[in-house]
């Protein structure tokens, strides 16, 4: 009787709300609509905004899912991802030195010494170099990631106040804050340029080369965050604040800026925002720290702390779970830091065999659109059609043999030189010597020796090139398999390519293979050890193999 009465009154209930009873018919991943009419798909994606999944989120029917980007793996958690191998590590300037550490606080190392107290830094990941300009001597230096050959670069003055390198362009950039610059150079140091001038006191730089943005901090009366094409056009101005604003750092996977700010009262915060200033995002969890150099890779900032002097890790969208790197707090607390891996340095996206940038509007799959000049281009080694709208290949063998003292070959988009029979082709890529083989105690070079008149020159076989060292080989034909993992594809005598067996497929860094099928993971049984008999002579059993007074089962599918 009681349920009889309780069923009448929810039902009028219901029929006198509709309302009601419809939205408790919606299924979890759906919402009413704004008439109460019916249900509709919540998208999580876009109502989660940043974090609702690590990298990529795809809205599904009541529901989203979660995935990565090339090179990464989707963790068991469903939400975040790893990277793949190989395993990233940070350097940073530290009092008078560079050092490099694990992500977990090990392998603490001392890369270079006496580098100057006023340090900032950037890395070539195929190059394997750090550069660094000491602000104070205004002297730009390199060093191989293993801290041998070091080298000067080049001068850059007093007042340098940022510094960063363009991989794709092989070029660094910096500020000086004195003269109100932005000025380039090769990598190499050469043909250095003023890039923009009249800039309101520049400081802390970075570049995005793939998108082709360099952005910059000024510390004007009004602190701003700016943002210029890498040949200096188009500035604009993305984000004016109160706030002192301090370092910058990109994220490559969302297209945003990140960077440090200090109120009145010196509290920091960790802001962002997209490359056009909007999205603007700032995290008050970090209030209680003072961050000075940052680094973003993954899910995570990496930056030092001045208040502890030491390295943390925070997550980039909630600014929680952090981690102590660097246990070790000291005088001077850790500068500049930079997390070193392949995907921090992303390879440009083109189309090598036809030229260009695959892109845009009218402009075919071969070319790239310059909107300063309103035509098509095209990368180097081609030149645009009589159409303007493709690349053709340019021979540069037919151009007094492009420099190659004997022969020269022509391939799309480049060339490479040969030599006959009985010669050498030396490290500039250029010349042909005769093998005159070196002395028999001169034991340097990893492949062979030639001598010239400069004195013993390393030489490699066809297939291979001599690394910056002037000593090793690198190629398919080389010992490092060209720095493939798997499969290095000769594409001619200097240059190759990196493929992957069946089954795996090609990491972002283009030299690394990763399987293509479901994560792996060990199958062991734990098995008691026994104690082996003192009477070597007696066997407990047929099948065991003797290790160090144990008995350990050798064959594992006869014991049950």
């Amino acid at each position: 009787m009681l349920l009889a009465i309780f069923l009448t009154l929810v039902v009028n209930v219901a029929l006198a709300n509709p309302s009601l009873a419809l939205e408790s018919t919606c299924l979890d991943g759906y919402q009413l609509t704004t008439d109460n009419s019916t249900c509709i798909d919540i998208d999580e994606c876009l109502e989660g905004g940043l974090g609702t999944c690590g990298q990529i989120c795809h809205n599904t029917p009541g529901s989203y899912i979660c995935s990565c980007l090339p090179g990464y793996t989707l963790d068991d958690n469903t939400w975040s991802c790893y990277v793949d191998a190989p395993v990233p590590y940070l350097i940073f300037s530290h009092g008078n030195a560079i050092f490099r550490i694990d992500r977990e606080g090990t392998n603490h190392k001392r890369l270079v010494t006496n580098t100057g107290i006023s340090v900032l830094l950037d890395f070539h990941y195929n190059e394997e170099r750090i550069y660094w300009v000491d602000s104070d001597k205004g002297l730009v230096q390199r060093v191989f990631m293993n801290g041998t050959k070091r080298e000067k670069v080049c001068s850059v003055g007093n007042g340098i106040s940022g510094f960063t390198l363009n991989w794709i362009q092989k070029s660094i950039i910096w500020t000086n804050h004195q003269k109100g610059s932005i000025e380039v150079a090769d990598i190499d140091g050469r043909n250095s340029r003023v890039l923009l001038e009249n800039v309101s006191q520049p400081s802390s730089i970075t570049v995005d080369p793939n998108q082709r943005f360099i952005f910059w901090i000024s510390d004007g009366l009004v602190p701003s965050i700016n943002r210029a094409n890498v040949d200096g056009g188009k500035v604009i101005t993305v984000l004016s604040t109160t706030e002192k604003v301090k370092t910058l750092s990109l994220d490559f996977i969302d297209k945003r800026l990140f960077w440090v700010q200090y109120g009145v009262d010196d509290e920091s915060a960790i802001g962002s925002c997209d490359y056009n200033g909007d999205a603007v995002h700032i995290m008050k969890q970090l209030t209680q720290s003072q961050p000075f150099g940052m680094s973003l890779f993954a899910e995570y900032i990496y930056y030092s702390e001045l208040k502890t002097g030491t390295i943390r890790r925070a997550n980039k969208y909630t600014g929680k779970d952090v981690v102590v790197i660097n246990p070790k707090p000291s005088f001077l607390p850790p500068a500049d830091v930079k997390v070193v891996h392949p995907l921090k340095q992303p390879a440009p996206s083109q189309t090598a065999e036809q030229g260009c940038d695959a892109t845009k509007e009218d402009c075919l799959s071969v070319c790239t659109r310059d909107a300063d000049k309103e035509q098509c281009e095209c990368r180097g080694g081609y030149v645009l059609s009589k159409d303007g709208r493709s690349c053709e290949d340019v021979n540069e063998c037919a151009f007094w043999n492009h420099g190659c003292t004997l022969g020269c070959e022509n391939i799309p988009g480049s060339y490479f030189c040969t030599c006959p029979g009985g010669f050498a082709l030396l490290s500039d890529m250029k010349t042909c010597h005769e093998i005159v083989p070196c002395l028999k105690n001169y034991t340097e070079c990893s492949h062979s020796c030639v001598q010239t008149a400069i004195g013993p020159v390393c030489v490699c076989p066809e297939g291979s090139v001599l690394r910056p060292d002037g000593r090793t080989c690198t190629g398919c034909t080389a010992p490092d398999n060209g720095g493939c993992s798997q499969v290095c594809v000769a594409l001619s005598p200097v240059k190759w390519e990196c493929k992957c067996m069946p089954g795996y497929r090609l990491k972002p860094d283009g030299k690394h293979c990763s399987a293509t099928g479901p994560r792996p993971y060990l199958l062991f049984a734990n098995i008691k050890t026994a104690s082996i008999l003192t009477s070597t002579s007696e066997k407990p059993c047929s099948n065991c193999i003797f290790f160090s007074g144990q008995i350990t089962l050798n064959n594992l599918k006869k014991f049950s």
